[in-house]
């Protein structure tokens, strides 16, 4: 295998994610060629029609138009995979039954460089993984987001299914849990709306996001917004914006 000729492909929806795993590759392997895809489309499109297929495929498992493994429904591809999930421990057991590698969002570029290693001892001849099977263990899991938050050098990892609210404040992401617990995330409120139910979760403002269960009622507020009450009690004034009132009413009614 010639590292210094690698040709590499990014399945990933969210741009800021893709650069950031892109330059992290680089370092690891300065002289590869990495192209990006952002679909299941553009990726089945991209495969079927690029002169050369890649070496190896680093792909995110929830996208914009569904999750990604239907690209291995679409056509047969006998590519090394290595997925980038959020997913809880019941998928990414799914994952090693299936031999198949994954980074836990959000990456860390150690893990990038071991998950790398074992791409480059791989066999050359890559069997089709049962990808059918993979996304039945993957529905099923319950598909549990976690999220790092991490203060010197230690990482805790928040469950998506204890956090209440998000919020940002002084130029950071901060979260709070059932029990009261803050933390600062890592991905902004724009990313972590990409990624969460949106029957579960509203984005009411610019910089806040909310858990429907949060909400324990809502008054008028001036300029045609609504003041919220929520659990816990966030330091500052809750306030849907004017614009969204009636997609939150009736987001709260679903």
């Amino acid at each position: 295998m010639n590292l210094n000729n690698l040709h590499l492909l990014i399945v990933e929806d969210e741009l800021p994610a893709a650069k950031r795993l892109e330059l992290m590759i680089k370092r690891i392997l300065p002289f590869c060629s990495v192209d990006h895809c952002s679909s299941i489309k553009e990726s089945v499109i991209y495969l079927q029609n690029v002169p050369k297929n890649p070496d190896l495929i680093f792909m995110d498992i929830r996208l914009g138009d569904g999750l990604s493994f239907e690209i291995f429904n679409q056509i047969e591809i006998k590519i090394p995979v290595i997925f980038t999930t959020a997913y809880d421990e019941y998928a990414i057991k799914a994952f090693k039954v299936n031999s198949i590698d994954y980074l836990l969002k959000p990456i860390e570029e150690s893990e990038l460089q071991d998950a790398v290693k074992k791409f480059i001892g791989l066999n050359p001849v890559i069997e089709p993984f049962d990808f059918h099977a993979l996304t039945k263990l993957i529905i099923n899991s319950g598909q549990t987001k976690h999220f790092f938050s991490k203060q010197g050098e230690k990482t805790t990892i928040v469950k998506e299914s204890e956090i209440l609210y998000f919020y940002s404040e002084n130029g950071y992401t901060h979260c709070r849990t059932t029990n009261g617990s803050k933390f600062i995330l890592d991905e902004s409120i724009e990313e972590i709306s990409t990624t969460l139910s949106q029957n579960d979760y509203f984005k009411i403002n610019r910089g806040m996001m909310i858990k429907k269960v949060s909400v324990k009622g809502f008054e008028p507020y001036f300029n045609n917004r609504l003041f919220l009450t929520i659990v816990p009690t966030h330091h500052e004034s809750v306030i849907v914006a004017r614009e969204k009132v009636k997609e939150f009413r009736n987001w709260l009614k679903s």
